[in-house]
């Protein structure tokens, strides 16, 4: 069923919503935030803008929450699953297989994602705060600040 819903995403994304987006921003964004809420992505109220090539991990997108008037630029990708962890801990634990971190993701409100910034499992993004273009963030980022870089500081 999982393997459906996502073919059905995917579907939507690349076929449907070029559609709408030539005919009305506007309506464009208001279906593609909607589009977002049904796949499970937690947005209270609507965020400023999120580009329409955002990556969201599938692992699951109930896992992201997104405040109002947050920004998420082109090229952006929102991780919630960490598999590197899984090779150290099968070699320890010789009866673990495909060990896994999952660990959500939140925007809180007026941040600003530049493009090309990728956001790790776990990270919180503070209210106003803006995330320099190309950034791989982690962690808890205190509100009001301008933070840029790999790792971003």
């Amino acid at each position: 069923m999982k393997r459906w819903k996502r073919l059905l995403r995917k579907l939507k994304r690349k076929t449907l919503f070029p559609l709408i987006k030539i005919i009305n921003r506007q309506k464009f964004d208001r279906a593609f935030y909607q589009f977002l809420r049904q796949g499970g992505v937690v947005m209270p109220e609507e965020p400023y803008f999120i580009s329409d090539d955002v990556f969201l991990d599938d692992v699951g997108w109930d896992k992201i929450t997104i405040e109002k008037d947050v920004t998420i630029s082109k090229g952006v990708s929102i991780l919630i699953h960490d598999f590197s962890i899984s090779k150290p801990i099968e070699l320890n634990e010789s009866n673990v297989r495909r060990a896994y971190l999952i660990a959500p993701v939140y925007l809180k409100e007026g941040c600003f994602i530049g493009a090309n910034t990728m956001i790790l499992p776990g990270t919180i993004v503070g209210k106003n705060t803006i995330v320099g273009a190309g950034s791989v963030i982690k962690g808890n980022i205190p509100d009001n600040v301008v933070i840029a870089g790999n790792p971003a500081k």
